[in-house]
């Protein structure tokens, strides 16, 4: 989501400087364009999107590094509407309508996004990181049992929270 309106504003000072190799900067501007009104429409799985992510990777490395020189292009006319461009791209990715939508009876937004409440991926990886020592330990009783050491499993099943399969 960070790498995308990058990724924009680094190609847009990549073409502003226009090196030698413009054609093909503008070939790789068309392509990534392409992809990125074509792909989600169509592909609702982020492997597809994979291939452009080392483009953008360089796009906006470049545009981290140009930035604090680069501020003087962006604020023209055309890098205005580049830093539009990425500021809108930025928003779709992060798809703030989620969070405006009502919740349905579970609790959940009935649209995916990034950023809003569960099932984004925010979210999903938080409750993730949250349930990870539940499940570490866990692992840590299949281990102890399955070595037959009883005692350490005695005591992960006294220490702490378990996965609802290994309780």
């Amino acid at each position: 989501m960070l790498v995308l309106p990058l990724a924009v504003l680094g190609w847009a000072l990549l073409w502003r400087a226009r090196p030698r190799g413009a054609n093909l900067l503008a070939l790789m501007g068309l392509w990534l364009l392409y992809n990125l009104a074509v792909a989600p429409p169509l592909f609702a799985i982020n492997r597809f999107r994979l291939p452009l992510m080392p483009f953008l990777f360089i796009f906006a490395a470049h545009a981290l590094v140009q930035l604090p020189a680069g501020w003087r292009v962006l604020r023209t006319r055309t890098g205005a509407a580049w830093a539009a461009l990425a500021l809108v791209l930025f928003l779709v990715a992060a798809t703030p309508y989620a969070w405006l939508l009502p919740l349905n009876e579970r609790g959940e937004s009935p649209w995916a996004s990034y950023l809003g409440p569960y099932p984004s991926s925010f979210d999903d990886t938080a409750r993730a990181l949250a349930a990870r020592p539940a499940y570490v330990r866990s692992e840590q009783l299949r281990t102890a049992l399955r070595d037959g050491d009883a005692a350490s499993a005695r005591d992960l099943l006294a220490g702490g929270a378990l996965t609802p399969d290994a309780q």
